[in-house]
């Protein structure tokens, strides 16, 4: 859902840029400066000083957190549910700042925090980090917005109350 959320809030410039709609190092929607310290390093070393790697995700409440300004279909899920897997997934911009205060996206990764537990702190687990193509992000900017009371009616299907658990637990 975090990266169905960024896709629609990037777009492509007239130079094929794709940049964002918001400001990322104001923690917009709980961003955060993401240092990319931790061993081993999940991403790239970046190689120019200009650019940036900024964290969305980390849905807890407290004080500095706007990722409460995301909408429910994002936040809906971490909200129902208390268990161990909670609050782990992340998605990962490598942004350019220009004059103008804009960002241009020049990277986006979708990782995760290691599992709780596993004796491995809490950094992105590098064998789940994984680089989105502009192309997917793009496709994903396409998909209709689908209510789950509109799937009976688009895919002309029954749903029975055990499938709507499982929709719950997808949603």
């Amino acid at each position: 859902m975090l990266l169905h959320w960024l896709a629609n809030n990037i777009y492509n410039d007239n130079n094929g840029n794709m940049r964002l709609n918001f400001n990322p190092a104001r923690r917009d929607y709980g961003f955060h400066f993401y240092r990319n310290a931790d061993n081993p390093r999940p991403l790239p070393i970046l190689p120019h000083q200009h650019e940036s790697y900024y964290s969305l995700g980390n849905l807890v409440h407290n004080n500095n957190n706007d990722a409460l300004a995301l909408p429910d279909y994002v936040t809906r899920r971490f909200y129902n549910s208390r268990g161990h897997e909670n609050n782990r997934d992340r998605v990962i911009l490598r942004v350019r700042e220009e004059d103008s205060n804009q960002f241009i996206v020049d990277e986006v990764y979708v990782t995760q925090h290691y599992p709780p537990n596993g004796n491995t702190g809490t950094g992105y687990d590098p064998d789940n980090t994984y680089l989105v193509s502009f192309n997917l992000l793009t496709q994903i900017q396409r998909l209709a917005t689908i209510d789950r009371n509109d799937i009976p009616r688009i895919y002309n299907v029954e749903i029975n109350h055990n499938s709507l658990q499982e929709l719950e637990n997808i949603w």
